[in-house]
């Protein structure tokens, strides 16, 4: 009887061992890599996928408003679903109300799984709550709901939206702080930022072009009603669609067995220097949003600027200057340091933002696009310096740092929502009694420019060695 023949046991291991390290570049990575992306993708299949995802999703923010509040076009759809000056209080309430109450998730939910999985889910659950800004006045003009019910619709989907939303960014911090080595970090984010907004700014020409205009047989109130309703929901579905790219994104790799649990919380923040510092600067610096993003729109549409024309210099001015921002933090992050980057940012900013304290009727030509190319250099800056920052402060695989820093950045949101609407009726019936000279728009500005001012102080104060 003869013997089975003997398998070489070695060779099929080897064998094994070779069929697992060849993987097929994925056409994503192949597309991106000579376009400068070739030593981001070298190693980590899908990475393309992580790189360009971020435009649908900057398009979103950008042309929605959604999660940044930097919408002239959702300020203007507001107003024309009905909402007064003081109404408006409620949009940075309930927006960073959701970034505040996030922080719950610490307590009742505490993120410690797969980075990724977090993002993804929470991702998709908030692009679709989006949603709702554009379905629930079709529903509630159909149920002959007033205006009063309208927005408080609306202010709802805001609300679940950041609530949601937060939680998510908090995990792409974590996750993009595995898998992207720290030397590479700020080209990772240079690269896409730049993708983002050249995406950015031909869609915003595009947009500027087919701003529908009047006819005389028709308002422009429900002609502009229409189409910014059709604008949202159409970016809205595409945002959604574009979560799916980021399960093909590299996987979370995991955390070292011989790594330690992670510490109460509190007791980390201790240990890491620095830490309080970015959390008071990025509680001032979102107040100061909260007045700023909320009611500059409204501001430069008093004076006078309309959305066809918004739109224009936003892609003509603000967005180039914005690749420009990005291109320079994208080098200094890395040679220059997160810390040093922030400051820079913030000098920026605080002085494009008091620009728009000089605006008038006469000088809105001419100015607005001196005052839309600071803040579009400031926020190609800050697309980077925060998170950079964040990421270099925050320890590996701990998810809870980002989500309580966007959390506290949430509660003075929040709280500066709350003054805005104490404040901005009384505002108004002071203005209207003649017993101030300034609009309440103009002050509330100034207001939100001395926030940033105090942020800007905390950054430059000397470090304790």
């Amino acid at each position: 009887m003869s013997e089975p023949p003997i398998s070489d046991s070695r060779s099929t291991a080897v064998q094994a061992q070779s069929d697992r390290a060849y993987q097929p570049t994925p056409l994503i990575d192949r597309l991106v890599a000579p376009f400068g992306a070739r030593r981001l993708v070298a190693g980590r299949p899908g990475m393309g996928w992580l790189l360009t995802e971020v435009s649908p999703a900057q398009i979103w923010c950008a042309l929605t408003g959604a999660l940044w509040l930097d919408g002239y076009n959702f300020v203007l759809y507001l107003t024309l679903l009905g909402a007064s000056v003081a109404e408006l209080a409620w949009l940075p309430l309930v927006n960073y109300g959701g970034f505040a109450l996030s922080v719950l998730f610490l307590a009742l939910r505490p993120p410690r799984s797969d980075a990724k999985a977090i993002c993804l889910t929470y991702t998709f659950i908030a692009r679709s709550l989006w949603l709702g800004v554009v379905a629930w006045p079709l529903i509630a003009w159909w149920l002959e709901l007033g205006t009063g019910a309208i927005l408080a619709g609306v202010f709802m989907s805001v609300f679940l939206t950041a609530l949601f939303g937060n939680v998510g960014v908090a995990a792409f911090m974590t996750w993009t702080a595995a898998v992207v080595p720290r030397e590479e970090r700020g080209r990772f984010f240079m690269w896409r930022n730049l993708s983002a907004f050249a995406a950015l700014t031909a869609t915003f020409q595009i947009v500027a072009w087919l701003w529908p205009v009047a006819s005389t047989a028709t308002s422009s109130n429900s002609v502009e009603l229409a189409w910014l309703m059709g604008l949202f929901t159409a970016t809205t579905i595409f945002v959604i669609l574009s979560t799916f790219p980021l399960a093909w994104s590299p996987a979370m790799p995991p955390r070292d067995a011989s790594a330690e649990p992670h510490r109460p919380l509190w007791e980390t923040i201790r240990t890491v220097r620095g830490f309080r510092r970015l959390l008071a600067m990025g509680a001032l610096n979102t107040a100061a949003m909260a007045c700023l993003l909320t009611y500059l729109p409204r501001l430069l549409h008093q004076l006078g600027m309309e959305g066809q024309t918004y739109a224009a210099l936003q892609g003509n001015v603000q967005v180039p200057l914005m690749l420009a921002g990005i291109i320079i933090a994208g080098f200094a992050l890395r040679h220059l340091g997160g810390a040093f980057l922030m400051r820079g940012t913030l000098i920026i900013t605080v002085f494009g933002d008091s620009l728009f304290l000089l605006l008038t009727s006469a000088n809105l030509a001419w100015l607005a696009l001196l005052c839309l190319g600071c803040v579009g250099l400031g926020r190609g800056l800050a697309s980077i310096a925060w998170i950079g920052r964040i990421q270099e402060l925050a320890p590996a695989h701990d998810t809870r740092f980002p989500l309580l820093h966007l959390g506290i950045n949430g509660i003075a949101g929040m709280l500066a929502g709350l003054a805005l609407m104490i404040t901005v009726p009384w505002l108004e019936a002071q203005y209207v009694a003649q017993t101030i000279t300034h609009e309440p728009l103009w002050l509330v500005i100034g207001a939100g420019v001395l926030l940033r001012c105090g942020s800007l102080v905390l950054a430059l104060l000397p470090t304790r060695t």
